[in-house]
């Protein structure tokens, strides 16, 4: 049995239901090349406005990587954890100091894949 990976996203104002769907295809494909499973996605909205600032999936996430054994979080490029570099580093340090696991990054380069 292949080691459990949870997934994160942050979808963009007007994007259709096929977009997040193809980013998780991505994922999952990641997820078997790197021999993990992908389970859960969390999906955020992302709102350029700064008017939103809830990040409800990213605490489910958390909750859920405490309770899962999950070994990693999958997302598919880093603006989907954040857009900010500082913000990115402490997101992912949550993620990989206080949860204790890996984060993976399906395309490490540009803005959306």
């Amino acid at each position: 049995m292949r080691p459990l990976a949870l997934g994160y996203l942050r979808r963009q104002a007007g994007d259709y239901r096929q977009t997040r769907d193809a980013l998780i295809v991505d994922m999952h494909g990641f997820a078997e090349r790197e021999g993990l499973t992908l389970g859960d996605v969390f999906t955020d909205a992302f709102d350029a406005s700064g008017e939103r600032q809830g990040r409800s999936a990213f605490c489910a996430l958390m909750d859920a990587l405490r309770r899962s054994g999950a070994h990693a979080v999958i997302i598919p490029s880093p603006c989907h954890l954040s857009r900010q570099p500082e913000s990115y580093r402490m997101r992912s340090a949550i993620i990989e100091r206080e949860a204790g696991v890996r984060l993976l990054v399906v395309h490490s380069q540009g803005e959306r894949p």
